[in-house]
């Protein structure tokens, strides 16, 4: 590109202030450079410098969008990273209930064939661990799916008492 040179010129005051009413700020400058290239290389070149500003004004538009995609891509990936976290631990949280489930049904086995089901019951324990609750709260549970079979099912015996309960008089009623 070649040196740049100075121009000034006189023109009427009004003409001035009307021009600067109209255009926006530079945008006179900008005219007088364009006009002066039409007069001294025709107007091809000015098109053709007036088009390339406008291909490097596009192509930087372009890397601004592609930045902010990029940036969108990223969020996303985050999204769907935090996603498959979370239904991770959703699973998990489901086979523990399935597997405290279980327990619960497997519990109700053994009152039903006459067990005894108490707070410091092993089972009853293991139960309470996978539920994330306290044993108090297994037997309780257990209470209420089954509410037929009698308080003495769910306390520990004494030591002279029988281990089992009477589930036969259970079944009698």
């Amino acid at each position: 590109m070649s040196d740049k040179s100075q121009i000034n010129f006189t023109v009427d005051s009004d003409a001035k202030d009307a021009v600067k009413k109209r255009l926006a700020h530079g945008e006179l400058t900008e005219r007088l450079r364009t006009c002066v290239k039409e007069i001294a290389y025709g107007t091809d070149v000015t098109e053709r410098e007036r088009l390339k500003d406008k291909l490097s004004a596009l192509r930087e538009e372009k890397r601004d969008i592609e930045h902010k995609i990029d940036v969108l891509k990223h969020e996303r990936d985050e999204k769907e990273r935090e996603i498959e976290r979370i239904e991770q631990r959703l699973d998990t949280l489901m086979d523990q209930d399935g597997e405290f489930d279980g327990y619960l049904q497997a519990l109700e086995e053994d009152l039903h064939s006459g067990k005894r089901v108490f707070v410091n019951h092993g089972k009853v324990e293991r139960a309470a661990e996978i539920g994330g609750c306290e044993p108090n709260e297994v037997v309780e549970a257990l209470q209420e799916r089954n509410p037929e079979i009698p308080e003495e099912a769910f306390r520990e015996p004494h030591p002279h008492e029988n281990p089992k309960w009477d589930a036969k008089q259970m079944a009698s009623r």
